[in-house]
């Protein structure tokens, strides 16, 4: 591994208890010197307030807008080379994320564990988020381990909190970005950028921004038979959206800000490489970079958030009410040609001669409403209690329509005439009703003692059908209509902290955290390529519904500053013990079928850090931080799944002493920046940034599937490079992004068909090395 470091450490939360600590840290931090190098205050929102995020009791990441800048991030995988313990799965580079923290996240089919939200709302559906663009936003909070307690169900590994910047009653602003750059292997990007904001009278702002951007593809498709390019950087992804909020104040107590945010982006082809050339005669061998292609393949995202945020300065206590609404619908085409010999059964004298496109259209809407009471001024205990609710709809639509590639050879049958093959239809209701409270106790000036719990009731129905249209199948329709699902879980939340000194502190936490159970869908029981596997785990009726798992996360850390505060560390060991854990069943090919059940418990074992320094009182930043995992393992078996014998025999269990998914052994960042005063206003800085991560498994090995290739992932280092110059109004910055254009193999999996040539695997890898030149002015 371990080849160098990466990443500047991003702010860090150094927290101190007791009123005289917290007042005393505030103050102190907003009147340290820049020039002696020591770090600025940054106020955070993690606890529903407004405070210092050096008396912030949690381990959270923070990192402003000016950071992001200078990191050139614009993406969660780039921001998650920032954060200890955050690790980002995706198939592809755009397609949906799934994300872990502390090594708590799902397989690809399981719910999310990690809640995203966007100020107040909630946008996290399903086992993914949406792949929100970095731009217009003040901060980005990461909060690791388990948040239940203030953020609900989703958020058993931690949150992610996009916070945006509130329209400015004062001064009217702007800015103004224009980028471009180079991939290589591939096609140019660029992006613009415009953000205003400013008052329109006395008690009425705005703020409106907007983007465009153009990601260049890097991957080719290729003729399957004769390596031919047939189209050159495919994966091109074109993006828009925008952000309007409007802020009006009622006398000085109350303010209401009503925003939306709006999101399009449309991707040309997938990521992939090599994929479908197992059906050719001659099997070519593909470059790097290449892929092949016999269906016409592509993504289409769009989001819509509207919000309306009234807030209430009560005296004793600040009144927060936030409504907010949902609308996302993704569409995307998949080349499923792969299926058309194991799932659907074509000879392989005439598959090569059909293609087959997979169609899935996946439409989601919530209504939120979240209403909190946070105590305010600086007694012996502060409070805060609140109410939220939630009703969610959801349905999934995907259609297999086969297409006739060529007339020579080809049976007469529906199949291969072209048409619809198979539906799969889902839908799906829920409702979550919440009430949640903290309160901290300050004790003997130096201990703050803090509980928190949330009591939930959480309420969902759903519906899967499969139709099979094709005679070469036998034309079925097979309906699942799981029983309502009902659960009220409790998830509390302890801490207490220590003041060792006015810039060191300890403190000890423990958190409960927790994912509902759900239902299995229809797994092509139309489909006899399943049905054998199905069979041999006694589940030929359909697979049974699986329970929700829980776990609970403890940890001792540290934190605070050193020598004149250009020293700030943040560290902290942590276990948690994770039970009835939800898994993905890999069921054995040609089906590629893969419900979910509870398979096991696992113990995670860990220690992080976040350190910045500013040696010599100047302009030199170092940043270093790190996640490495004593131990990251299944810790029992669990068996689920029976044959039909008297009594059942189990049959399918996690193996124990596998690896859980996203859980690299050692991830390391490390960053040097270097800033200095040209003359006046005019300043420059060089900015170096490196990481290191180990490789990592994808999903739990079974004893279905105890050797898929699939499984693993390689690990990778990834070195960036910037330098700017700062006028005062312009910024002018020049940067290569995966300057050694590392590629490692991110997913690798095999097509389920039988082929006729060696081969036969899908892989996708990151950006190759980009280098593009930024100018922005502000204004």
């Amino acid at each position: 591994m371990k080849k160098f470091l990466t990443g500047a450490s991003s702010a860090m939360l150094i927290f101190a208890a007791g009123n005289e600590a917290r007042a005393q840290a505030a103050t102190d931090v907003a009147a340290s010197d820049d020039s002696r190098g020591t770090v600025e205050e940054i106020v955070v929102t993690a606890q529903k307030r407004s405070e210092s995020i050096l008396t912030v009791p949690l381990s959270i990441t923070a990192i402003t807008a000016d950071t992001l800048e200078r990191k050139g991030v614009r993406n969660v995988e780039e921001l998650s080379l920032t954060v200890p313990g955050m690790a980002v799965q995706a198939t592809t580079e755009n397609s949906p994320k799934f994300y872990s923290l502390r090594g708590i996240g799902p397989d690809g089919a399981t719910a999310a564990t990690v809640a995203v939200y966007v100020d107040d709302t909630p946008i996290t559906v399903g086992n993914n988020s949406p792949d929100l663009k970095i731009f217009d936003v003040s901060r980005i909070e990461v909060l690791r381990g388990p948040q239940g307690t203030l953020f609900g169900s989703s958020a058993m590994g931690g949150a992610i909190r996009y916070v945006t910047p509130d329209p400015d009653f004062e001064v009217f602003s702007g800015r103004a970005l224009a980028e471009t750059s180079t991939t290589a292997h591939g096609d140019i990007n660029y992006e613009t950028q415009l953000s205003l904001s400013g008052p329109l009278s006395d008690n009425l702002a705005f703020r409106a921004a907007g983007f465009y951007s153009h990601d260049g593809g890097y991957i080719d498709i290729v003729d399957d038979a004769t390596g031919a390019v047939r189209e050159k950087d495919a994966n091109s992804r074109e993006s828009f959206g925008g952000r309007l909020a409007l802020a009006t104040r009622f006398g000085e107590a109350v303010t209401g800000t009503l925003s939306v945010i709006y999101q399009d982006s449309q991707d040309d082809a997938q990521s992939f490489m090599g994929v479908f050339r197992t059906f050719a005669d001659v099997n070519t061998p593909l470059a790097r970079y290449q892929r092949t292609e016999r269906a016409d393949t592509g993504l289409h995202d769009r989001i819509v958030l509207p919000n309306f945020k009234l807030t209430a300065d009560l005296g004793f206590a600040e009144l927060t009410s936030s409504t907010s609404y949902h609308d996302q619908t993704v569409e995307y085409d998949v080349d499923a040609s792969y299926a058309l010999a194991s799932s659907f059964g074509l000879p392989a004298a005439t598959r090569d001669q059909v293609s087959l496109l997979a169609r899935r259209t996946k439409e989601f809407s919530a209504f939120v409403q979240e209403v909190r009471l946070a105590s305010s001024g600086e007694g012996m205990f502060e409070w805060l209690v609140g109410g939220y609710y939630r009703r969610s709809k959801g349905s999934t639509d995907q259609n297999f329509h086969s297409n006739l590639l060529s007339v020579s050879n080809i049976a007469p049958t529906s199949l291969l005439a072209g048409g619809d093959i198979e539906t799969l239809d889902s839908s799906s209701k829920g409702d979550e009703l919440a009430g949640f409270g903290e309160v901290s106790a300050h004790l003997a000036d130096k201990l703050t003692l803090t509980a928190g719990l949330r009591v939930s009731s959480v309420k969902g129905k759903s519906a899967r059908s499969v139709e099979v249209f094709a005679p070469i199948l036998g034309g079925t329709t097979t309906t699942i209509l799981p029983p309502d699902s009902s659960e009220h879980p409790v998830t509390p939340r302890f801490s207490a902290e220590y003041q060792i000194a006015d810039d060191h502190m300890v403190y000890a936490a423990a958190a409960k955290g927790y994912r509902e159970g759900g239902a299995n869908g229809p797994l092509f029981l139309a489909n006899a390529a399943c049905q054998p596997a199905l069979d041999a785990l006694g589940l030929s009726g359909g697979v049974p519904a699986y329970d929700s798992d829980t776990l609970w996360n403890y940890e001792l850390g540290a934190k605070g500053r050193w020598f004149e505060r250009t020293l700030t560390y943040a560290t902290a060991v942590y276990q948690i013990d994770w039970d009835n854990i939800q898994q993905s069943i890999n069921l054995s090919r040609p089906c590629g079928a893969s419900p979910i059940a509870n398979l096991g418990a696992a113990r995670i074992q860990g220690v992080e850090g976040d350190l910045e320094f500013r040696p010599l009182g100047g302009g030199l930043t170092l940043g270093l931080n790190f996640n490495y995992f004593f131990s990251a393992e299944l810790a029992r078996d669990r068996i689920t799944g029976v044959t039909n014998t008297t009594p059942p025999v189990p049959v399918v269990g996690a193996l124990s002493g596998t690896q859980l998914p996203n859980t690299p052994e050692l991830t390391v960042t490390l960053s040097a920046q270097y800033a200095w005063q040209l003359r006046d206003t005019w300043s420059a800085y060089v900015r170096a940034e490196g990481t290191s991560i180990d490789r990592a498994y994808r999903f739990v090995r079974t004893t279905t599937a105890p050797n898929d290739p699939s499984l693993e992932r390689e690990g990778y280092e990834v070195v960036s490079l910037r330098t700017g110059l700062d006028t005062g109004d312009y910024e002018i910055s020049i940067y290569a992004n995966n300057l050694l254009d590392a590629d490692p193999t991110i997913v690798r999996q095999a097509n389920f068909a039988a082929s006729r040539s060696a081969g036969g695997f899908s892989e996708s890898t990151i950006r190759p090395r980009t280098i593009g030149l930024s100018v922005s002015r502000s204004f």
